[in-house]
Parts: C-alpha cells; sequence; structure tokens
C-alpha cells in the first residue's frame, strides 16, 4: 500500500511539473536573438538621445534592415522567430532579462571610460 502511495505521489509531481518548451530548429537561437535585441535597444536609443550623425534621415524599420544584415537574418526568419518567442512569454522573458543585464554591463563600461 505505502509503494503504491509513494508511485502515486511521484506521479502526480512529475505529471505537474512545467515542461520546458524546445526553441525549433528554424527559430533564432536564445543568443543570436538576444544580440539582436541588444542592437536594437541600443540603436534606439542612440537614435532617441541623438547620438547619430543625423537620426532624421534613418527610422526604425532601416536600423531593422541594417541589424538584420549585420547578423545575416532575413527578415522572415527574425519575423517567424519574434513570433515563436512572442508565443512563449517565459523565454521570451529569460531572453529580455539577459538583454538588461548585458546592456547594464555596456553601460557601466561606457561610464568608466568617460
Amino acid at each position: 500500500m505505502k509503494k503504491l502511495l509513494y508511485f502515486s505521489l511521484l506521479l502526480l509531481l512529475f505529471s505537474c511539473s512545467k515542461k520546458k518548451t524546445e526553441i525549433p530548429a528554424d527559430v533564432i537561437s536564445f543568443g543570436k536573438m538576444k544580440e539582436i535585441l541588444i542592437d536594437v535597444q541600443l540603436s534606439q536609443a542612440a537614435s532617441a538621445n541623438g547620438a547619430l550623425v543625423d537620426s532624421s534621415i534613418y527610422n526604425t524599420k532601416e536600423y531593422m534592415v541594417y541589424i538584420l544584415q549585420k547578423h545575416q537574418i532575413k527578415r522572415e526568419e527574425f519575423l517567424k522567430s519574434l513570433k515563436f518567442y512572442t508565443a512563449n512569454p517565459e523565454i521570451l522573458q529569460e531572453i529580455y532579462d539577459s538583454v538588461l543585464v548585458d546592456l547594464s554591463k555596456i553601460q557601466s563600461e561606457s561610464q568608466i571610460g568617460k
């Protein structure tokens, strides 16, 4: 009877545990997506702060074209990947947490250099 109870408890625990969502092979990897989003955030900050030479002639679409070219990613691949990550907010949150950590490091390094 005890064995059946322990087995039932173990079965219940494993059946209730949340399965980790796997990132499909045709989706941009966690690390690469993080790099892209860091560049997006940096370009938006530079534009907002007037750090770009003539930010009035550039728009978000042009920044994205440049960033995707830099990372050798096609627009369709990025959109498909963004759709996947948006549908899996726990993974997207992990990416953005990592982006924030890296942006904080970049900010600290830039302040040290001043």
